[in-house]
């Protein structure tokens, strides 16, 4: 008897923290779960040469949520994108930059303010590998729906000499492409009709006429999202 009632304690522990930790969301609780989840989280140490540029999305600090690959989501957490190796750092209570380890997070929501507006950048992993990139790359996703349009952006350190004067200087450079995500597989986006309808065979008409519409091409990337925002929305 004793026993089963240490049973059901332990069960009405561990239901509290998982609800807690789907709603409530308190540093307390993501650390810990961190710390369990994997232990190779880890301090961050800043590079000890000058560089121009950064390595993160964002340089600075900004209020986020994040998604565990075990599907625990945690809501008002500070922190940052590492765009060089694809990492997620979060700032601990006690003022410390933790680098987790990749594939930890699964899924991240930034809240950010572009032109004075409230906006949300929400990027993901676990995409099928295309080019160089693997299934820990988190892509930027511009739509959601029966295609994703994806943007993937990466940073590398080039460093440059002065044969004159030896001088090296070190900068962060941005690649940025995109990308179709059709739930199969990964296409390399072309701003081309012929390969952007292909990919809407089955509402062309009426995706046709919104293009007709609203005089649209398929030049831009803005373009192109606004398309398959219509497409999805059908």
């Amino acid at each position: 008897m004793m026993c089963r009632q240490i049973f059901q304690i332990i069960v009405l522990c561990v239901s509290a923290c998982c609800l807690q930790a789907q709603d409530g969301f308190i540093m307390n609780d993501f650390e810990r779960m961190v710390k369990v989840s994997d232990a190779n989280g880890r301090p961050f140490v800043n590079p000890p040469w000058e560089v121009t540029g950064s390595a993160f999305f964002n340089a600075a600090w900004r209020s986020g949520s994040v998604l565990l690959e075990d599907s625990v989501r945690f809501r008002q957490i500070p922190l940052r994108l590492n765009l060089e190796t694809q990492q997620v750092h979060f700032l601990s209570r006690n003022g410390t930059e933790v680098t987790l380890p990749a594939g930890l997070v699964r899924k991240l929501w930034f809240a950010d303010t572009v032109q004075d507006k409230s906006v949300e950048h929400i990027f993901q992993c676990g995409f099928p590998p295309v080019s160089d990139m693997g299934y820990s790359n988190f892509y930027l996703l511009l739509s959601e729906g029966k295609i994703r349009l994806l943007e993937s952006i990466t940073k590398k350190l080039k460093e440059y000499k002065n044969e004159l004067s030896g001088e090296v200087t070190r900068e962060y450079i941005t690649y940025e492409s995109y990308y179709f995500y059709d739930g199969e597989a990964m296409y390399l986006i072309k701003k081309d009709k012929n390969f952007v309808m292909g990919f809407m065979k089955d509402k062309e008409h009426e995706v046709l006429d919104y293009l007709s519409a609203n005089g649209l091409a398929f030049k831009t990337v803005k373009d192109i999202q606004k398309i398959v925002e219509y497409y999805n929305s059908l």
